[in-house]
């Protein structure tokens, strides 16, 4: 009795549940919001991505793209904002992005990507500006390259060589078996030698011809170039408040507002715009952006659209990449660098940004990347620490340093200078300076650079330059503790 009244109550509830799961989707699917026009991008092979004259939903957007007849071939992009336009494409580059410092790349201006503005191509890594690396062993006479195709090339034919080589020299000793082979049982031992030689050398040229004949590239084996992608990095270089001193009219997003000249004001960091013409008055490509990067003195806008913000060098560290889309790197911590200060022509106060895989300068004596077998958090924890100290390692940091040259009235006194990253602020003395992941500054190079000057000769006192070492003088940096 008590059992089959339990299984009734379950089975009430069971029914009511499902009831309930019923009144209440019902409504919300009758009032399903419907989905926000947006702006309509489509992709054709003359022109690239071209904007649709009226915004609409991304249904309707997928439909007007797909009409051959018109040259379209697809949807590009359906975008809800200015930062989401095809102009923002990290493969899409302007010929002034792709040749610029940042990238120092090769234009393509033979091939029209569809889903890039028509003033828009992809980029490709310039093999002569490469990063040319010395071979502890040389390859024939290829010492130094800076192509992994070229390294592999040389490779596979310094290979091919030495194994048509190897089977002559079997088909020499084989013959030479076979001769002295007579009457001892020799012989087949000595033919089979010899038909085994000839054979992988018939293969190996055989090999080399047809693999030439399908296509040379197989045998020379060149690695294909892909396009740069853009790193997220500072955003004043092409940013809006340029264009507009440049002469461009620029829309806002946020107002609409159409910005000339003559503007004086501060637009927020992370706010976009839209290029409406320019310096002479000329229609420019369709969807071309830009981002507006107002901020605060000592700050610079990091980031794009809705994710930028304003940062000095100590915000840029690796948990914030995922907010930001910022990695720490040489080019950006140098970025964020502040300026001197000078008065009366001379610098009173030196400024410092670095990037840096320093331990000391990731890890709060270590504790973040855990090491947490002595926290007894077992296997899990040990990779959890690893996981994110390989994260950490893998970013860097940004490293800020301050000198304020009225407090520096002798060499010793730059060990007490410090250095701040995100969580963390470090004597300079312990920085290190030549381990693997050591940054650009340390004591050994603002000791024996001496910014302040306080070594050098002035009136009535001979110069005594500032060293550092393990027998330094009263008046030196004393060798640093770390490294």
């Amino acid at each position: 009795m008590t059992r089959s009244f339990s299984k009734s109550i379950r089975l009430a509830m069971i029914a009511m549940t499902i009831m309930l799961g019923f009144s209440f989707a019902s409504p919300a699917n009758a009032q399903a919001t419907p989905p926000e026009p947006c702006t309509c991008f489509c992709k054709t092979k003359e022109d690239g991505a071209v904007a649709e004259k009226t915004k609409m939903i991304p249904s309707v957007c997928s439909s007007a793209c797909n009409d051959k007849k018109t040259g379209k071939i697809g949807v590009a992009v359906c975008a809800y904002s200015f930062s989401e336009y095809p102009s923002r494409r990290l493969s899409c580059f302007t010929e002034d992005e792709c040749i610029g410092k940042n990238y120092k790349g090769l234009w393509d201006a033979k091939y029209k990507p569809p889903e890039c503005p028509k003033s828009m191509r992809y980029c490709y890594p310039d093999p002569a500006k490469g990063k040319k690396t010395k071979l502890n062993v040389a390859i024939g006479d290829l010492e130094i390259t800076a192509d992994i195709g070229e390294y592999m090339s040389q490779m596979y034919r310094f290979l091919l060589g030495a194994g048509i080589a190897i089977a002559i020299v079997l088909t020499m000793v084989g013959g030479l078996q076979y001769v002295l082979a007579a009457g001892s049982g020799q012989v087949t031992s000595a033919k089979k030698r010899i038909t085994n030689s000839i054979t992988g050398l018939v293969l190996l040229v055989f090999a080399y011809t047809i693999l030439y004949t399908i296509n040379p590239n197989l045998v020379t084996l060149k690695v294909p170039s892909f396009p740069i992608i853009k790193t997220v990095i500072l955003a004043a270089e092409n940013s809006c408040e340029q264009m507009i001193k440049d002469g461009f009219v620029i829309e806002r997003e946020d107002n609409g507002q159409k910005l000339r000249a003559s503007f004086k004001g501060v637009v927020k960091c992370g706010v976009m715009g839209k290029v409406i013409s320019d310096a002479a008055g000329q229609q420019v490509s369709e969807g071309a952006t830009c981002q507006f990067v107002g901020c605060p003195k000592d700050k610079k806008c990091l980031g794009i659209g809705k994710n930028a913000i304003c940062g000095a060098c100590t915000d840029v560290y690796p948990d914030a990449v995922e907010k930001t889309g910022v990695k720490p790197s040489e080019s950006v911590c140098q970025g964020l660098k502040k300026d001197n200060v000078v008065k009366a022509g001379v610098t009173t106060e030196w400024n410092y940004c670095w990037h840096s895989r320093d331990l000391d300068l990731l890890f709060d004596n270590f504790d973040k990347a855990g090491y947490a077998v002595g926290a007894g958090t077992g296997p899990l924890g040990v990779a959890l620490a690893a996981k994110v100290a390989t994260n950490d390692l893998q970013y860097g940091i940004c490293s800020e340093l301050k000198i304020d040259c009225s407090e520096i009235t002798n060499c010793k006194k730059y060990e007490d200078l410090k250095v701040k990253t995100y969580q963390l602020t470090e004597d300079l003395d312990d920085v290190r300076s030549s381990d693997w992941g050591a940054g650009n500054v340390n004591l050994t190079t603002i000791c024996e650079s001496d910014p302040c000057g306080v070594g050098k000769a002035k009136p009535g006192k001979a110069a005594d330059p500032c060293q550092v070492g393990l027998d330094a003088e009263a008046n030196d940096c004393d060798h640093a503790s770390n490294w």
